[in-house]
C-alpha cells in the first residue's frame, strides 16, 4: 500500500506537468484506488490535501475537477525563494552568473534554490516539478538543449499561467518567445573570431559546435557568415556537429583524425573555452603545439582560458553581469512589471593562440 503522502505528491506532479488539463475530471475513486494501490481513506486524504491547495475543486456527486492554477492559494510570497536552474552548477561558467542573481536578490531579501539538469530534459522537469511544490517566486532559468524540440514546453505554459515569474539566461525556446531572455550575441561572436582567423591567413578553419544547444547553433551560422563575408564561393572551411550527450573519447577521435587527416586545419574554432581547453591537450598528446601547428579559439571567455599556456583567444560572455540582469528582471516580474529581454554585444578578447600565417 502507498501512503497518501505518495499519492498526493504523484497526483500533484500530475496535475502542475499538465498531464491533466484544467477543467478536466480525475478518474474515478475505484480507477485511482487501483493505479496507486492506496487505501479508501489515504486516497481522499490525499485529493483533501490537493482540494485545500487549490489543485483540485470537489463537485458533491461528480468527483474532482482540475483548478484553474490561477486560483490556486500560493505560498510563494512567504517563502520569498528564487529558483535557479542551469545545465551545470559548480564548473565553467555558471558560479559567476550564479553569484550575480545571489547578489541582486539577496539584497531584496530572497534566497536561492538551485538545481542543474545536465541537459537532460527528464531532469528539467524534475527541477521545475521539485521548485513549484517548494513554491518558489520565481524562476531563472537556462533552458535545456533548446536547439531541440522540448517536451516540457506545456510545463512552462501552466508555471506561467499559475503566476509564477519565469526569466531564461543563455538561450530561450522556440515555442516560448514571450518569455524575458538574456543571452550574448552569439552569431557576431563567432563571425569576428573566424574573420579573425582568415585575416590571419588561415583558410582550412575547422569549427566545432554542440548543435543540440541554440547557443551552438548560433555560433555555426556566424561561423559560415563569416566564410560567406570574406571568401564568398569559397569552400575550405569545415564544420563537424556534435550533441552534449556524445562520449568525450568518441568527439575526441573525430577531432583529431581531421588534424591528422589530408585535409587537415590550419585553425579551430570551439563551441565554448571548455572544448578548447581540452583540445589543447589531446592535440599535445599526438605532438601538436597551440599556435606552433595548429591556431585555437574558443568562445565564453571562461577564467581559466587566460591562465593557459597559451592564453586563449576566446569571446567575453558576461557572466556576473547577466546574473545580476537575471536578478533584476526576475525581481521586475515578481513586482508585476513586464523585463525586457536584452542581448549582450560579443566582444573579442585577443590572446596568444593563434598565429598568423603570412
Amino acid at each position: 500500500m502507498q501512503s497518501h503522502e505518495a499519492v498526493e505528491l504523484a497526483l500533484r506532479e500530475a496535475i502542475i506537468a499538465g498531464r491533466y488539463t484544467i477543467g478536466e475530471k480525475l478518474p474515478t475513486e475505484r480507477v485511482l484506488l487501483t493505479q496507486f494501490q492506496v487505501s479508501r481513506y489515504g486516497l481522499r486524504q490525499a485529493l483533501k490535501a490537493l482540494v485545500d491547495e487549490g489543485l483540485l475543486r470537489a463537485v458533491q456527486g461528480s468527483g474532482y475537477f482540475v483548478e484553474d492554477p490561477r486560483h490556486r492559494q500560493r505560498k510563494q510570497a512567504a517563502q520569498k525563494i528564487i529558483g535557479v536552474i542551469t545545465t551545470h552548477l559548480a564548473d565553467y561558467i555558471f558560479p559567476p552568473i550564479i553569484s550575480g542573481i545571489d547578489s541582486v536578490v539577496s539584497a531584496a531579501g530572497y534566497g536561492l534554490m538551485l538545481s542543474n539538469t545536465h541537459n537532460e530534459f527528464a531532469n528539467e522537469e524534475r527541477s521545475l516539478l521539485r521548485m513549484i511544490e517548494t513554491g518558489v517566486s520565481g524562476l531563472i532559468i537556462e533552458p535545456t538543449r533548446s536547439a531541440m524540440t522540448n517536451p516540457n514546453l506545456a510545463l512552462y505554459r501552466r508555471i506561467a499561467l499559475a503566476g509564477t515569474p519565469v526569466v531564461f539566461i543563455n538561450a530561450g525556446y522556440a515555442g516560448l518567445a514571450d518569455f524575458p531572455t538574456l543571452t550574448v550575441d552569439e552569431a557576431s561572436g563567432e563571425r569576428q573570431l573566424v574573420e579573425y582567423l582568415l585575416e590571419q591567413g588561415h583558410r582550412k578553419i575547422l569549427g566545432l559546435f554542440q548543435i543540440d544547444d541554440q547557443q551552438g547553433v548560433n555560433r555555426m551560422q556566424g561561423f559560415v557568415q563569416a566564410y560567406q563575408a570574406k571568401l564568398a564561393g569559397v569552400a575550405s572551411g569545415n564544420v563537424m556537429l556534435y550533441q552534449s550527450g556524445d562520449r568525450l573519447a568518441e568527439l575526441k577521435a573525430r577531432i583529431l583524425d581531421q588534424v591528422t587527416g589530408e585535409l587537415k586545419p590550419t585553425a579551430i574554432a570551439c563551441y565554448n573555452d571548455q572544448l578548447a581547453i581540452r583540445l589543447i591537450s589531446w592535440l599535445g598528446e599526438i605532438g601538436l603545439k597551440v599556435p606552433a601547428d595548429i591556431s585555437l579559439v574558443g568562445f565564453d571567455d571562461y577564467e581559466m582560458s587566460r591562465y593557459l599556456n597559451p592564453e586563449l583567444t576566446t569571446v567575453v560572455h558576461p557572466k556576473r553581469l547577466m546574473g545580476e540582469d537575471a536578478g533584476r528582471a526576475v525581481l521586475k516580474a515578481i513586482a508585476q512589471q513586464r523585463p525586457s529581454s536584452r542581448q549582450y554585444p560579443a566582444k573579442l578578447m585577443l590572446r596568444a593562440s593563434t598565429r598568423a600565417l603570412r
